[in-house]
């Protein structure tokens, strides 16, 4: 079967979102009583017919209302057609690190600076604010980039490799509105040496 309207073909597990082996490898995408389904039930799915960018066996980890049922884009058994766009989050490469996909980024957080030192449950991150670490497909941002964003553009992924919880914050480009520039030393940029 080939994917039609920007579409790729991928396999989920629909009875095991939740966790699936990949090799060696076991992901887990849940936190089994979490309330808030977009930490619950982030989906890993297996690319079965891909495009240019992503090929047979990848594995992507995209949103999770893409794969449910009853779902618009339901096939058949585990396999449903999705759109390739920004709801496609990111790869997963073999050594278990994400690279993000469609225009997404990874981010960290940026915490609120405070005077005093704050104890860890009480720190706050700005809500319109992150430093990249992956800039994935884009080249107009680097890893180090401070990007400022609409609010709340930050989406927290979490999952788990082989027992381990690991979180990234995905923030889609288009909803960056600047970059911090590097402080300038005399007339000379700093990012240029």
């Amino acid at each position: 079967m080939n994917p039609t309207n920007k579409k790729i073909i991928v396999r989920c597990d629909i009875n095991q979102k939740n966790e699936r082996k990949i090799g060696d490898i076991l992901v887990s995408t849940a936190i089994k009583w979490e309330v808030n389904y977009r930490y619950r039930s982030p989906t890993v799915c297996e690319v079965v017919e891909g495009n240019r960018f992503v090929s047979y066996g990848d594995i992507l980890l995209v949103h999770h209302n893409l794969l449910y049922l009853p779902s618009p884009f339901h096939l058949q058994d585990d396999l449903f057609s999705i759109p390739f766009s920004k709801v496609l989050f990111a790869k997963l490469k073999a050594d278990g690190e994400l690279d993000p996909i469609c225009g997404n980024m990874l981010c960290e957080e940026i915490e609120v600076e405070t005077i005093f030192p704050v104890p860890p449950d009480q720190r706050e991150f700005h809500k319109n604010r992150y430093k990249v670490t992956n800039p994935g497909w884009l080249k107009d941002y680097k890893v180090g980039d401070i990007v400022f964003t609409r609010p709340y553009s930050g989406y927290k992924i979490i999952y788990n490799i082989n027992g381990v919880e690991k979180s990234v914050t995905k923030v889609d480009s288009e909803m960056v509105c600047g970059v911090l520039k590097p402080e300038r030393v005399g007339n000379k940029n700093l990012r240029e040496g």
